[in-house]
């Protein structure tokens, strides 16, 4: 399996995106094809959802960095932009993958039932970070992110109520 199918299967078609967002996505996930398959092969005897996990968290944390270490210049770019020209026309690339990276990643700690609370940390984080290098007030909102944590998490194999109550009173299901 792919990860853009893995992907696929916890919801990420319903994710909202922008015309321009869905050819981040179709850059990102070709990117991630390509490694996931790599980690898959080497990684035979791990979980494919535990894989895809992984490479998204390294992925988010690796992309974070380049944009920690270009901040301040990406956020002068930006004060420039919106001086001079119609910055809504123009997108940081680096800026826009990461935030669909965030998307993905998001979306897989609600599938795989990653902590509430820590999720909701990270897509705060994340709102925090964008709305910094962007200039702008709410340009991406806490509420967004974590609605691809929801999206993730409903598309989640639902277990019958009386397996989970068998499975706490005797160990078993």
């Amino acid at each position: 399996m792919t990860a853009s199918a893995l992907l696929n299967s916890y919801g990420s078609a319903l994710l909202v995106l922008t015309d321009k967002e869905q050819q981040v996505l179709s850059h990102v996930l070709t990117r991630l094809d390509t490694r996931f398959a790599e980690l898959t092969q080497r990684l035979n005897d791990k979980p494919e959802a535990d894989i895809l996990l992984g490479l998204l968290t390294d992925t988010w944390q690796n992309e974070k960095a380049v944009l920690d270490h270009h901040a301040d210049a990406m956020m002068e770019m930006q004060q420039t932009l919106n001086q001079y020209l119609d910055a809504n026309a123009i997108r940081n690339d680096s800026l826009s993958e990461w935030l669909c990276i965030s998307k993905l990643w998001l979306l897989a700690q609600g599938y795989q039932n990653i902590d509430f609370s820590l999720a909701n940390e990270y897509a705060e984080n994340i709102s925090l970070t964008v709305n910094a290098i962007t200039n702008e007030a709410q340009t991406v909102d806490r509420s967004t992110l974590m609605h691809c944590y929801y999206i993730g998490q409903d598309a989640r194999p639902r277990v019958p109520w009386y397996k989970s109550i068998q499975k706490t009173l005797f160990g078993k299901s």
